[in-house]
């Protein structure tokens, strides 16, 4: 019983010493953030990220929307790209597509 005393006096020792030096040490709070490249960053508006289907053709349509969108909101960045679907959904599509084919056939 005399080790676990000698240990709380420890923990509460540290305990008051750091709140004595928290509450009458002086330190500067006030420190200089540096200016990362995002912060200079040209692009002010909000950003659109569009995902497409390449294969489906839509890319044409996402060419159509972006130019449209351009000219009505020119502050927005416009962000395309190919839409990777998880690997069992795109094994599940062309399962199906190739079942599909055997029912007509």
């Amino acid at each position: 019983m005399d080790g676990s005393k000698m240990f709380c006096g420890t923990i509460l020792s540290i305990f008051i010493i750091y709140t004595v030096k928290d509450l009458f040490v002086e330190t500067s709070a006030e420190k200089e953030i540096p200016v990362t490249k995002v912060g200079l960053s040209t692009n002010v508006g909000p950003t659109l990220k569009f995902l497409y289907c390449y294969s489906c053709g839509y890319r044409k349509a996402f060419d159509e929307y972006t130019t449209i969108l351009h000219k009505k909101y020119p502050e927005i960045s416009i962000e395309g790209g190919n839409y990777e679907p998880p690997g069992y959904s795109m094994h599940l599509a062309k399962f199906l597509g190739l079942g599909k084919l055997l029912v007509i056939v």
